[in-house]
């Protein structure tokens, strides 16, 4: 009989991806569970950074980070707000962003399968609450609907990664890129459900462009300026001015809402003009019902736009490290010779949620993720070759184990 042994390494990278995707339910189950979910996941974040200061020293997305929020603390307490979401936001990111660097440092193919494990377990159950409690939802939040993975529309950001992170995860155990069918299709039947607008769109975006790079020959070696481009394009159409006839067929025809896009036209105004009293620090990381009380007649926790978000919350200092950060990933990735179109997956997974970015508020850690993974390409294209080399090599074992040559 086999003799089933776990590697220490194994054990600590899938410990660490565990606690680094929160089951968001928790926190309405029980105060408790809550609290020892974000002990774990501070220790995790600890032996993260315990791991990579051996040897690693910060690169300049690092920094960039660093000071996003830096600029964010300042800005926070500035304006008196309490730290209390500052703190969550910086403890979830990086609990996802070192547990990536630790798997890219130690095995990316199982921090992939481990994740991909998560990801597609999770989303699953949470698609299935959805199903059950239809048409009301597990927990209430302010009227918000909460299921297994917490608010529907928030949910829709870690189907995009699970997609992405299924297409890696095939290649690695076959080395050709698969359409994602199963959790595609988890997204949409979840978005039907719930009629998410954005979690249409994020499916129409990932299905035409996951197409695409599955026949397209010639690579694209300006991809992430193409994405930052069309995004800046698509932020003043929508946002500056306010043009939106030219999106009717979709919006109406294929998105079910109206031209106010659920009123997000209006609470944009409303969020330029506060904006605008408070231009260089902005209003600092206030909560849901904070933003809620400055709608007159409308429901609203947030702009329903992350670069709005980033302005009203830390002001032209947050958005320039924002842009900073954007600016080093194309610089890094654009105009580089990749090993496979595999890794384009990225940047779709990116390009999709800059997208949703445009109709939703705060996506920052999961873009942050997928930019730094952008970044980090080299060391994931060499995982990915060096698996390439060592399945050659177990097959031809195997050819000549069972031909005896």
């Amino acid at each position: 009989m086999r003799e089933f042994k776990i590697k220490k390494n194994d054990l600590l990278l899938w410990l660490l991806v565990f606690f680094s995707i929160k089951i968001t339910c928790i926190s309405y189950v029980s105060d408790f569970l809550n609290i020892l979910w974000y002990i774990f996941t501070i220790i995790s974040i600890a032996i993260s950074i315990f791991y990579l200061s051996n040897n690693k020293r910060l690169t300049k997305f690092d920094y960039g980070i660093v000071l996003f929020y830096i600029i964010l603390l300042m800005a926070t307490l500035k304006n008196g707000v309490s730290l209390y979401n500052y703190i969550k936001d910086i403890i979830y990111f990086f609990s996802i962003y070192l547990t990536m660097r630790v798997g890219i440092e130690m095995n990316f193919k199982k921090y992939i399968k481990y994740s991909t494990f998560f990801l597609n377990l999770y989303t699953i159950i949470n698609t299935l609450t959805t199903i059950i409690y239809y048409p009301n939802a597990m927990f209430r939040d302010n009227l918000n609907p909460i299921f297994f993975l917490g608010g529907d529309n928030t949910s829709v950001r870690l189907y995009v990664l699970c997609i992405g992170f299924n297409v890696l995860n095939n290649f690695y155990k076959t080395e050709k890129i698969k359409f994602p069918i199963v959790s595609l299709t988890n997204l949409l039947v979840f978005s039907m459900i719930r009629d998410l607008g954005g979690g249409k769109g994020c499916f129409l975006i990932m299905f035409v462009t996951i197409i695409y790079f599955l026949y397209v020959k010639k690579e694209n070696n300006r991809i992430m300026r193409n994405i930052i481009i069309i995004n800046i394009i698509l932020f003043f159409m929508l946002v500056i001015f306010n043009n939106i006839e030219i999106f009717k067929f979709i919006i109406v025809n294929i998105l079910h809402r109206n031209l106010s896009l659920t009123d997000r036209t209006i609470i944009w105004d409303i969020t330029i003009q506060e904006i605008i009293k408070q231009p260089i620090l902005g209003h600092g990381f206030v909560n849901g019902l904070e933003f809620q009380a400055l709608l007159p007649h409308l429901i609203g926790i947030n702009a329903h736009n992350t670069y709005l978000m980033i302005l009203f919350t830390g002001g032209i200092l947050l958005m320039a490290s924002f842009l900073w950060i954007v600016y080093t990933t194309v610089k890094e990735f654009d105009n580089k010779y990749h090993y496979s179109k595999v890794i384009y997956i990225i940047p779709v997974c990116l390009f999709t949620l800059l997208i949703r970015g445009q109709i939703e508020g705060w996506d920052v850690s999961l873009i942050f993720l997928l930019l730094a993974m952008c970044n980090y390409y080299k060391l994931i294209e060499e995982d990915i070759k060096s698996n390439n080399i060592s399945r050659k090599e177990k097959d031809e074992k195997k050819f000549f184990k069972i031909y005896k040559f």
